[in-house]
């Protein structure tokens, strides 16, 4: 988890933009609640009292952030108490349906192939509790992107209707954030943006060239949290994104030097990253809650940036290293 003053320092950094966000969603609705809870909430309940922020809203920010603390103590520190099995196994089956495209029947049986009987409910309910939990913990090890956004949403199928999975890297092809919603307008852009923003902000510093450390050494020592606004944002012709990157400028949000572009031709890289996230989803058909499609797709999100080395530590292609860092997060013996 982050520090009380790395989180205090933040708090004071992004007060426009928490305020923004809290004003302008409706903290009452069953989707928001869930996303809250499993994303913002773990860092934002310590900055309940932020000056300006309306009684009602603090107070629902309060109990969101209570009913989440409810139980949490044992998790983080014995994530696999009270489990049938062992925690390895648990680990092994939510890693491989998160980085491969099977369906929950293929890894049943698959596992039965070596000896261990497993309904393929019980996987289902391991994804659900650890996908969330792994990209909770994959969070602060994240290292740093450029500031060259690029911008998308696609489409996931929940309950038989499409729901829009919004979508940004930079220009390596590095996933900075990811968001679900239900609607494809300016506001459900907004949302995306504000969380962007906050999460490039909590992102490890990049690492440095051998020769650069030794100069800099004690700048890093003394490393204090900037919010990294991006530099220029590449999205397709959507109406929504105009309006919404007009309304944070307007908020004090974004800086007005930050460019638009909607060139569609850049956006190809994200366009071909899609691909990552869609082929996870088709073995499954679809999901049949909006709450179980955002818990599945937080870990195929997490194990794409695995994948792509997104972590401190880790390198593209070292399967060795990703599968010895998972087990790492969640205090298992490789």
């Amino acid at each position: 988890m982050l520090t009380s003053h790395f989180l205090n320092d933040l708090a004071k950094l992004n007060d426009k933009l928490l305020l923004f966000f809290f004003d302008s969603v409706d903290c009452t609705t069953k989707k928001t609640q869930t996303w809250l809870l499993d994303t913002l909430i773990p860092q934002l309940s310590t900055f309940a009292h932020v000056r300006g922020l309306c009684c009602k809203k603090e107070t629902d920010l309060l109990k969101l952030g209570e009913k989440r603390t409810r139980g949490l103590i044992m998790t983080e520190q014995h994530p696999f108490k009270w489990r049938h099995f062992q925690s390895d196994l648990i680990l092994l089956c939510v890693r491989w349906y998160l980085r491969y495209a099977l369906s929950y029947r293929d890894l049943e049986e698959m596992m039965m192939e070596r000896g261990l009987q497993v309904d393929h409910t019980t996987i289902y309910r391991w994804v659900q509790t650890y996908a969330p939990e792994l990209e909770k913990r994959s969070r602060p090890h994240l290292k740093a992107c450029n500031d060259s956004w690029r911008v998308d949403e696609t489409y996931i199928k929940v309950k038989k209707e499409w729901v829009y999975l919004y979508r940004a890297v930079d220009s390596d092809g590095n996933t900075l954030e990811f968001l679900l919603s239900p609607t494809r307008d300016a506001e459900a852009a907004k949302r995306f943006f504000c969380k962007a923003l906050y999460s490039t902000s909590c992102s490890a510093p990049q690492t440095l060239p051998s020769e650069e450390q030794g100069a800099q050494s004690t700048a890093l020592t003394d490393f204090t949290p900037t919010t990294r606004v991006p530099r220029v944002i590449n999205v397709d012709k959507n109406a929504a994104y105009p309006k919404a990157i007009t309304d944070l400028k307007a908020a004090g949000i974004l800086p007005a030097s930050v460019e638009l572009r909607q060139a569609k031709y850049l956006n190809n890289l994200i366009e071909q990253d899609h691909r990552f996230i869609k082929r996870l989803t088709k073995p499954g058909m679809g999901f049949f809650s909006f709450e179980t499609a955002w818990r599945t797709l937080q870990g195929f999100e997490v194990m794409n940036m695995i994948r792509k080395g997104q972590l401190q530590g880790v390198a593209k292609g070292d399967v060795r290293s990703q599968i010895a860092l998972i087990s790492t997060l969640f205090g298992v013996t490789a």
